[in-house]
């Protein structure tokens, strides 16, 4: 028998600092997407009242760490760390973080090193996830026939758990991620499928 899972969120009790926003707007896009981590939902549906009076808002999202945004819109993320951000910024979002104290715009950066290691490496393993939302088996194919005109070999993984620390257990060069986006940031020989160059 399955164990029933309880959720239980927990959302900051601190309202939204119009102060710290009303010194940002003006470097926020007219057009904008919500997303939050749960326990900024609060503060966020108090973001989309007071935005809504100076731009438009094309919608709001909870997000999770995989979460893919609903929108190609530049998103404003209320989050703390870089965990969401580096997710959506994966996506080919424009990410905006709102703390609810400062707003900084992030850029997506791969580091030239992963990408050299990557040209340079012949086997390479495919992390493919069953977690629900993460399971992309379509794209995993893709991956892998592109990597086969590159004249790579590659060995396709699965997994429910991905654990970074058993990386070193197999025979591989470099490893290519399609499940969560944040997992490639927790190890230097991998890159997530949207990052390989055509």
């Amino acid at each position: 028998m399955k164990p029933k899972t309880l959720f239980i969120p927990l959302i900051k009790k601190e309202k939204l600092n119009k102060e710290a926003l009303k010194n940002q707007l003006i470097n926020i896009p007219n057009t904008i997407y919500i997303a939050y981590a749960i326990q900024y939902k609060k503060i966020a549906y108090q973001l989309k009242k007071e935005l809504s009076k100076t731009h438009k808002i094309s919608g709001i999202q909870q997000v999770l760490g995989c979460t893919t945004l609903k929108s190609k819109q530049p998103a404003l993320l209320l989050a703390d760390g870089a965990f969401h951000a580096n997710n959506l910024l994966s996506q080919d979002n424009e990410v905006y973080l709102f703390d609810n104290h400062s707003l900084t715009k992030l850029k997506k950066q791969l580091k030239q090193g992963k990408l050299s290691k990557f040209y340079s490496s012949d086997k390479i393993g495919i992390l493919i996830s069953t977690k629900s939302g993460q399971y992309h088996f379509k794209q995993t194919q893709k991956v892998k026939e592109k990597l086969t005109k590159q004249n790579k070999k590659t060995y396709l993984f699965l997994s429910d758990i991905i654990n970074t620390g058993e990386f070193e257990n197999f025979n591989t060069d470099f490893w290519v991620n399609t499940a969560c986006p944040g997992i490639s940031s927790d190890y230097k020989k991998l890159i997530n499928a949207q990052d390989i160059p055509e």
